[in-house]
């Protein structure tokens, strides 16, 4: 995933997950909010039968929604990149 206030020119945070087990969010999203699962949500994430190291949850409060990406591993990096010279 990308982030940026304007993904026409640039991103500045790349969030990487390696050994993804499931994904539940659309393509897009306008200001999500990110953070690790509560205890909860990894509950039942499991009794679901799904595995995973880390379960990341997208709130997007426009829509009263909460999305989750489970995976073995998780990176993050700051960086700018451009899409322009």
């Amino acid at each position: 995933m990308i982030g940026s206030f304007d993904l026409s020119y640039y991103h500045e945070v790349e969030v990487n997950f390696n050994g993804v087990s499931f994904i539940s969010c659309p393509i897009y999203l306008s200001y999500p909010k990110f953070r690790l699962a509560s205890v909860k949500e990894k509950e039942m994430l499991k009794n679901k039968g799904i595995d995973f190291t880390y379960a990341v949850c997208l709130d997007e409060e426009d829509y009263n929604a909460t999305y989750f990406v489970c995976a073995s591993e998780l990176n993050f990096t700051f960086a700018l990149t451009k899409y322009y010279r």
